[in-house]
């Protein structure tokens, strides 16, 4: 191929990797906004606790966060009010943005509308 050739290639190549981040940003800016519509950052702050387990008997550690009816601190503290507990397992990937502004506001509200803790791993 000519130099001509190789060059608009590169040309080329350039522009898509550039738009595919300008995509990128605007997908993980839209989470972050509709994360934002749905829960005051008080409010996630208030219910969310992200810990670290170690596993029985491995050294394998997982990270999970734990989202609560209410803010933690307050009446519903008390684990005998509480209706249980409800595990999240999300799919992962995370393309566009992170667990936190895509998954947190599903799992506040179906923590607040249970009454239960919902552990998402």
């Amino acid at each position: 191929p000519s130099s001509t050739s190789e060059n608009k290639l590169q040309y080329l190549s350039s522009q898509s990797k550039r738009a595919l981040a300008e995509i990128q940003q605007s997908k993980a800016e839209f989470y972050k906004r509709q994360f934002a519509k749905r829960v005051s950052k008080d409010d996630a702050e208030g219910r969310m606790q992200r810990r670290t387990v170690r596993l029985a008997n491995s050294l394998r550690e997982v990270h999970v966060t734990v989202y609560y009816p209410e803010k933690v601190g307050s009446d519903i503290d008390n684990a005998t009010k509480l209706r249980g507990i409800c595990l999240h397992v999300h799919g992962g990937g995370w393309l566009w943005g992170d667990s936190h502004d895509q998954v947190a506001h599903r799992c506040l509200e179906m923590s607040k509308r249970l009454n239960a803790a919902v552990v998402s791993v």
